[in-house]
């Protein structure tokens, strides 16, 4: 058996196999079933398959002799397709007229409602759950209401405001020349305006409307204009605009001109001006004219004492006057110039009275011994109301400074100078602290050979004048470093040092063509030198008692002479240096010794006989 929420499945059968079975539309609530075996010995399982619009169990029955039979239940899940509202509401009031299979619908807006006013909906209880519902406002006076059904079926209810006809046919504003009629009142229909002086046309008229539906005509004639509005009902309402052109009140001036040139600075509103005359005008006033604003304005000029003139101007009205006060004043002479500037009786080379600074230079070496003094400088006034000083600056500047009569400044400037040094020569240089062999001021191109393995050295160098820049830039082995020395004037030499490594392999073992053993001369002291590593040099009486044994460092190559021997084999033929080996001081009374040079402790090299030279 089969039960569904504990009561028997509906028409069950022990030998029929498939059961089927719809729910009601909205019932998501699926049946539990169980099952009763038909003996103890049976073995069941259950699978269950759920889709959105069915649910399937499969009970899976396996008899003790093998034997299996398989009982399929199936809950179809109607969906429901009812997709009408139970009610519309506008305004929390619900629709006149409504009807679930009615569509369309019209609402007339009362004169009160402004805006479109809220539209709700009511559905029945039982499809809450079971519908979708929008709704749109797809322009200002429509609203769609969109119901979807369970299974996706739409209506669409759809509702049209209209607002009732406008009688206004007043207008909120009305502007001419762009600017608002004065004092207006869109009850009041006529009004006058008086323009400025000098209009020569009726201004544009603008307006605006109280409500976009209202007509607005325009006509004119002559100097008077009519709006005529005509509300959406058909009210009609007229404003008329009498316009008139007022008699100029401008009392101001556009120009005023002295010699027939325009007053500097001059500005209508400014009433009064203090003209200064150049000092060599004498006492003649200029001619005064000027320009009036408009035809309608009378001017009078008249003089008082000797420097002020008036203009009084009228203006059409003849209601209002303004006045123009002219106050001249003659100039001190601004003459500030030398006609001559002399050093130590000399007239200074290419002088000019409107040139004003000049330098005096000084061979380089020179100094400030040398230099001129203030008591050394004397000068002529281009101008006798003048007058000139001379001070020290500083130690090198000497000012000539001139003061006109009017109060006006200027300063002749002599300078004095010591002309740079263009030595740019190196005094030395420097590697590992050691001067550099062969290094000769005028010579720019060296080459320093490093033993295999060493590191580039520290260089330095220094210039033969103290005021020079010497800046150095540093490159690898192998690469050209280079040294910069910059004189006082610019001028530039260019150094270059090539770190290289020696063609030398000092590991090999030596022979003796790789070692020297020479006295230094006027001393007691001998050195021996090498191109290999690990050597050691002994000294021997004529007993083959050891008198001296020293280690041999490897010979810097930059002071060795090596050689090609004519197996392709290196000779060191000589050295050039006192100090790069081993230094060996002698206080031996004989007449001759013995050295031997060996290699690794052991392995012997070369030896030889020296007799005393000294």
């Amino acid at each position: 058996m089969i039960y569904a929420d504990g009561l028997p499945l509906e028409t069950f059968m022990p030998h029929r196999y498939y059961y089927a079975h719809n729910l009601p539309a909205g019932q998501k609530q699926i049946p539990q079933l169980s099952v009763e075996q038909a003996d103890p010995w049976q073995t069941v399982t259950v699978d269950t398959i759920v889709s959105p619009l069915s649910v399937t169990y499969q009970f899976s029955v396996l008899a003790q002799n093998g034997r299996k039979n398989v009982y399929t239940v199936v809950y179809n899940l109607l969906q429901s397709s009812d997709n009408t509202l139970e009610a519309i509401m506008v305004n929390n009031r619900l629709l006149q007229d409504f009807s679930p299979e009615q569509l369309e619908y019209t609402y007339i807006l009362s004169a009160s409602e402004t805006v479109v006013p809220e539209v709700a909906y009511l559905q029945n209880t039982d499809l809450e759950n079971m519908q979708q519902v929008q709704v749109l406002s797809p322009s200002e006076l429509v609203r769609k209401i969109v119901v979807t059904a369970e299974n996706g079926n739409e209506r669409t209810y759809s509702i049209y405001f209209q607002r009732p006809l406008s009688g206004n046919a007043f207008l909120k504003e009305i502007r001419y020349g762009g600017q608002p009629l004065a004092n207006f009142d869109e009850e009041i229909l006529t009004y006058h305006v008086s323009l400025p002086y000098g209009t020569q046309a009726m201004p544009l008229i603008t307006f605006v409307k109280n409500e976009e539906e209202q007509n607005v005509t325009i006509s004119s004639e002559g100097w008077k204009v009519d709006l005529k509005v005509v509300a959406v009902d058909g009210t009609v309402a007229t404003y008329t605009i009498t316009f008139s052109v007022s008699r100029s009140d401008n009392d101001q001036l556009s120009l005023i001109t002295l010699d027939g040139e325009p007053l500097a600075e001059f500005d209508p509103a400014v009433s009064e001006y203090h003209i200064s005359l150049p000092y060599d005008a004498g006492k003649t006033l200029p001619a005064v004219d000027w320009k009036t604003a408009d035809e309608q304005q009378v001017v009078t000029m008249s003089q008082f004492g000797d420097n002020t003139i008036a203009l009084q101007v009228t203006a059409g009205d003849g209601e209002n006057v303004n006045e123009y006060l002219l106050s001249f004043t003659v100039e001190l002479s601004p003459v500030n110039t030398l006609s001559d500037l002399k050093v130590k009786g000399a007239t200074v080379e290419g002088f000019s009275p409107d040139i004003f600074e000049y330098t005096f230079s000084y061979p380089a070496g020179s100094s400030e011994e040398d230099f001129f003094t203030m008591a050394d400088v004397t000068y002529q006034l281009t101008d006798s109301t003048s007058a000139a000083t001379v001070f020290l600056q500083d130690k090198n500047t000497v000012i000539i400074s001139v003061v006109a009569a009017s109060g006006d400044v200027l300063a002749y400037v002599l300078r004095q100078e010591i002309a740079l040094s263009s030595n740019a020569f190196l005094s030395e240089i420097k590697v590992d602290g050691e001067p550099l062999a062969d290094f000769s001021p005028e010579q720019f191109s060296y080459e320093y050979l490093l033993l295999e393995g060493s590191i580039l050295p520290a260089f330095s160098a220094a210039a033969q004048d103290s005021a020079a820049e010497v800046n150095i830039t540093t490159a690898d082995i192998g690469e050209v470093s280079y040294i910069y020395c910059t004189a006082p004037d610019g001028t530039e030499y260019e150094y270059t040092i090539l770190f290289r490594y020696a063609d030398i392999n000092t590991g090999k073992n030596a022979s003796e063509n790789d070692v020297i053993f020479k006295h230094i001369p006027g001393t007691n002291q001998y050195i021996a030198a090498t191109i290999r590593q690990n050597v050691k040099v002994a000294l021997y009486d004529a007993f083959g008692h050891r008198l001296a044994l020293r280690e041999v460092p490897v010979c810097n190559p930059n002071v060795a002479t090596v050689v090609t021997g004519d197996k392709g084999q290196d000779i060191f033929a000589d050295i050039d240096s006192t100090t790069d080996g081993a230094i060996i001081t002698l206080d031996y009374t004989g007449k001759a010794f013995f050295y031997v040079f060996f290699q690794n402790e052991k392995n012997r090299i070369a030896s030889g006989k020296v007799m005393l030279a000294y």
